[in-house]
């Protein structure tokens, strides 16, 4: 569809409006001054009519009054009665003289003439006809042709007693007596025969052109064509019984069509004036609307081009473009801002306020094509997950917050360019020069975060963990050198050492590892990789097997296997341990259905993670498949490492409450290694302690391992807790446990970890061989 500039549809619109507008005003204008017009001349043409109506009546009273004195005189009557001419002569002429009349005439009653005046009379036959229309109304004055002239007579009998002749009286009608009435009325007056024979008329027409020409002419001028010249009536009252004799009254209508289209024609000067001036007044409302419309459109294409620049509002703006045009330039100014934000946002930590990872990469790279030696250093506070649990997450953010102002206040003459990794991870990027090493560029930095930061009235300090990579010794592209710092710092930790640098190699390995973890996220997809092993625990005391310890295993597809103590770890960093453990979960507890149905009933250990008792699904995901498989959660232990009970001490002890709650045995798995003491150990809901093996494996050749195992069964059944021993390599060792007092042992001397099926013929073996023969 086609678009039109608002300036023109602007335009349109006010001149369409005024148009419409005149032309309905000049419509009713035209329509009431025309029906005004036509009732003034309809009103000219009544009065007229009433006035020669009113001529007529008088000229007939003056007749028929006369004609009744003369008519009654004694004297006339005997005249006529005797034929006295003379005395009828003078009598006529007399009376003719008085009224002015112009005809004066006495007939007999058969219509023979005796006396005329004037004297010479030559339409006796014109009479005749006459005097029988007349005698029809005595006394009523008509119109009568005599000698094709127009008169009006009236006629009144001579009675002596009886009628003995009619005295005939009368006034010529002629252009003359119209004339005089036409001075009267205003309009014309026209008497002619149904020949169109005129008898009187005060139209001045050529004799060439009939009158019924005139009366019907029309005329034009320059504003209307052809219009009618006069506006007739016929005066039929006047006439009545008088036939073949047509008379008209005709008013002009020439005058009131020149008043009329003089005010029509300023009218519709008056319109086109109006129409200009709004044409002109709608082409300057239009341009100063789109212009200050304009001007916002090419703010709004500066704003869609990226410039937000403030721009300067039309002192001829109307109110609401200049309300819009303040709008725009607040949005502006808060687009700009907001840009602004959001690129500082893209390019830095939102807590921290210091680059981010992406950006911190492309500083790598800029440092890079600047050819000159530097160090990446990837630190992390050591501890800092304490301060978070122990004085909350606002200490926690206030910490991170000012360390990070602590490390840009870090007085380096070189680049140096700092980011946060996420969480309490930080990576620095120093240039080196001739006056700093990488050794002491490092010192003085270890140094320099080192210091105790004062947050929130508290005066804390940390120790840090450092990775380093060097460029270009260890590597020439930015994500390789971050890379390489982040397995340096890894690697520290795990070695537990402050600084550590990169060494060959590591990074091969830590993309081995990478690749190992997408390889399990493939094998917790599949049925064939994954797979579960039990390994039989002894109960000393009776020499029962009364539990197993469920262990998953994974081979691949091409054979290899890999060691749960690789990817165990690997999966707790990736964020799979607890679909793994969901894995084994759902594993374990359908093989221990399984085993119900064969008449086996043997508690199983599930070893769980720090992450799994912290999700907040694996307690119901948990109940959820016993509740299927219709299992008491007594039947299962969960064992948890000293380690992971002390990642987060608090919320860790809460869901332990609830998992005894819910029934299920709880055990802490490599006692001995960890940093747990006996007051925070006797606070948890623990059932079961299970001895580290690194003192069970030569435990039958050190006295130390010997004297720590010895106390450690000792404290725990002083705790109400059972004792297990894992790691049982002979015999030497297991009798030792024994004498200790100790409540269970596994290990590859009593059983090696053995499939599901295999356990089956491994435990009725062992039960049909402590069977007395």
């Amino acid at each position: 569809m086609r678009q039109y500039p608002l300036k023109h549809q602007v335009i349109a619109l006010c001149v369409t409006l005024i148009v419409v507008t005149s032309a309905s005003i000049l419509s009713s204008f035209w329509w009431f001054s025309h029906s005004y017009k036509e009732r003034n001349i309809d009103s000219a043409i009544d009065s007229a009519a009433k006035v020669l109506e009113r001529y007529v009546s008088e000229k007939q009273q003056l007749l028929s009054t006369s004609l009744a004195i003369l008519t009654a005189d004694y004297g006339f009557k005997t005249a006529v009665a005797t034929n006295d001419k003379l005395t009828i002569s003078s009598a006529l002429d007399n009376l003719g003289q008085r009224i002015n009349a112009d005809l004066m005439i006495i007939t007999g009653t058969k219509g023979q003439l005796i006396a005329s005046s004037p004297k010479t009379f030559n339409a006796l036959a014109d009479l005749v006809y006459a005097q029988e229309v007349l005698i029809e109304n005595p006394g009523k004055a008509r119109f009568v042709v005599l000698d094709k002239t127009l008169y009006q007579l009236i006629l009144q009998p001579v009675r002596a007693p009886r009628t003995v002749a009619y005295t005939v009286a009368g006034f010529i009608i002629d252009s003359k007596t119209v004339s005089e009435i036409k001075v009267l009325t205003g309009v014309d007056i026209s008497f002619y025969s149904s020949t169109n024979e005129v008898f009187a008329t005060t139209f001045k027409q050529p004799r060439s052109q009939a009158l019924s020409e005139v009366l019907i002419s029309r005329y034009s001028n320059g504003l209307f064509f052809n219009r009618p010249t006069y506006r007739n009536r016929p005066i039929p009252m006047l006439l009545a019984g008088s036939n073949d004799i047509n008379g008209v009254i005709s008013a002009d209508l020439r005058p009131s069509h020149a008043q009329f289209d003089q005010l029509i024609s300023t009218v519709i000067w008056l319109t086109a004036f109006i129409l200009l001036l709004g044409f002109i007044a709608s082409i300057w409302f239009g341009n100063r609307l789109t212009s200050s419309l304009a001007h916002l459109v090419k703010t709004a294409n500066r704003f869609a081009a990226g410039d937000y620049s403030s721009h300067s509002i039309s002192s001829q703006a109307n109110f609401e473009v200049h309300a819009l045009s303040l709008a725009l330039n607040e949005m502006g100014i808060e687009i700009r801002q907001r840009e602004h934000q959001i690129a500082f946002n893209a390019r830095h930590d939102p807590l921290t306020r210091l680059l981010n990872r992406n950006a911190f990469l492309n500083g790598i790279e800029q440092a890079i094509d600047k050819q000159k030696p530097f160090i990446v250093i990837a630190y992390n506070l050591r501890g800092f997950r304490n301060i978070n649990d122990s004085l909350g997450p606002q200490i926690g953010d206030a910490c991170l917050q000012a360390v990070a102002q602590r490390v840009n206040k870090f007085p380096f003459p070189n680049l140096a360019l700092h980011a946060r990794l996420g969480g309490d991870e930080f990576i620095a990027l120093l240039e080196l020069g001739k006056e700093y090493s990488s050794e002491s560029t490092i010192e003085i930095f270890n140094n320099w975060i080192a210091k105790p930061i004062e947050v929130n009235d508290l005066t804390l300090s940390f120790a840090y963990s450092l990775g380093t990579c060097s460029y270009p010794q260890h590597a020439n592209d930015a994500k390789s050198m971050m890379r390489r710092a982040i397995i340096a710092l890894e690697e520290g930790r795990r070695e537990k050492v402050a600084i550590r640098s990169y060494k060959s190699g590591e990074d091969e390995e830590h993309l081995e590892r990478l690749k190992i973890i997408d390889q399990l996220k493939a094998a917790l997809n599949q049925e064939d990789q994954l797979f579960m092993v039990y390994q039989p625990k002894l109960n000393l005391k009776n020499g029962n097997v009364e539990k197993v310890e469920s262990l998953i295993r994974w081979q691949k597809p091409d054979g290899k296997w890999v060691s749960p103590e690789v990817f165990i770890g690997l999966a707790e960093q990736a964020g799979l341990i607890v679909e793994i453990t969901q894995w084994v979960v759902k594993t374990v507890i359908t093989q221990m259905r399984a085993w119900q149905k064969q008449k086996i009933s043997t508690k199983v250990s599930i070893n769980i993670s720090a992450q799994d008792i912290l999700h907040p699904d694996f307690i119901y995901s948990i109940i959820k498949h016993l509740e299927a498989n219709k299992l008491d959660p007594q039947s299962i232990t969960l064992e948890i490492t000293e380690r992971d009970l002390m990642e987060n001490e608090q919320e860790g002890a809460q869901r332990l409450h609830a998992l005894k709650d819910a029934g299920f045995d709880l055990a802490v798995d490599d006692y001995g290694i960890g940093q747990s003491s006996l007051g925070k150990l006797k606070k948890l809901p623990i059932d079961e302690l299970k001895i580290d093996k690194s003192f069970i494996l030569k435990l039958d050749q050190s006295e130390a391992d010997q004297v720590i195992v010895q106390s450690t069964i000792q404290l725990g059944h002083n705790l109400g807790l059972h004792v297990v021993a894992e790691g049982v390599e002979n015999q030497a060792t297991q009798d030792i446990l024994h004498r200790m007092g100790c409540d269970y042992i596994q290990g590859f001397y009593f059983c090696r970890p053995i499939t599901s099926d295999e356990f089956i013929s491994w435990l009725k073996n062992y039960e049909d061989n402590r069977k007395p023969n």
